[in-house]
């Protein structure tokens, strides 16, 4: 007897003790199989561990996936142990597929994230690291999505303090002036979003104050938003 004319009960039987990669495999006999069992692998994803698949696609930007793993019942936030416990939406953040951020927050993705292990930053900080300077779009859009642009999370430091510490770090050529102008224009946006430019992390350090021997283009961009001169803060 042939597999294709078998009933599709008998089919997802023969599914149910077979590993995902053979299931995955057969379905790409032809098109007939692979509707039903790429169907069934997202189900029995969903059912044995709550949809991990979602992780993986949304890190990859493969949107027609991630809406499909959703109508099958793959929780939103499910947070996936090999990328340290973060959720769909970081994971697309990080890889900036601003199109599978915005259709897992029109699913409930929770926009303010926050879970030390997973990497210590929310979606909003995430997206200031992993974003191209000159493009805010992700940015803007988790704000006008209600992230809290005032979360205080590692260390009590807020998103504000991560677009100021790339610089300090490394990640950015201080002489590269199309960087620098990026950077600031990337500070301006946040203060004009209502950043908290004085806000003081656990060791009582403002923005400012990090940036203390950095770029003074930037310092000045937060002084212009009404940063306290470190002086001021003794």
């Amino acid at each position: 007897m042939q597999l294709l004319s078998l009933p599709q009960e008998l089919i997802f039987l023969i599914a149910d003790q077979s590993r995902p990669a053979d299931v995955l495999h057969l379905s790409q006999a032809n098109r007939f199989l692979c509707n039903i069992l790429l169907r069934y692998l997202r189900k029995r994803d969903v059912n044995s561990t709550g949809g991990m698949a979602l992780s993986f696609y949304s890190y990859w930007g493969y949107e027609a996936q991630v809406k499909e793993m959703l109508d099958a019942g793959a929780q939103v936030d499910i947070q996936n142990p090999r990328w340290r416990d973060s959720t769909p939406l970081v994971l697309a953040i990080s890889r900036h597929h601003v199109s599978v951020a915005q259709l897992l927050l029109a699913r409930g993705a929770n926009v303010n994230f926050f879970h030390l292990q997973a990497y210590g930053r929310t979606p909003l900080e995430t997206a200031i690291l992993c974003t191209p300077l000159d493009d805010l779009s992700m940015i803007e859009l988790l704000l006008d999505r209600g992230a809290d642009i005032n979360f205080k999370g590692y260390k009590s430091r807020t998103p504000l303090f991560t677009a100021v510490m790339p610089l300090i770090w490394g990640q950015e050529d201080l002489n590269n002036p199309d960087q620098v102008d990026a950077s600031c224009s990337m500070i301006r946006f946040l203060i004009d979003r209502g950043a908290d430019v004085n806000a003081q992390d656990s060791e009582g350090r403002t923005p400012i104050a990090l940036n203390l021997h950095g770029n003074q283009q930037r310092r000045q961009c937060l002084i212009e938003g009404g940063a306290w001169e470190e002086r001021e803060l003794h």
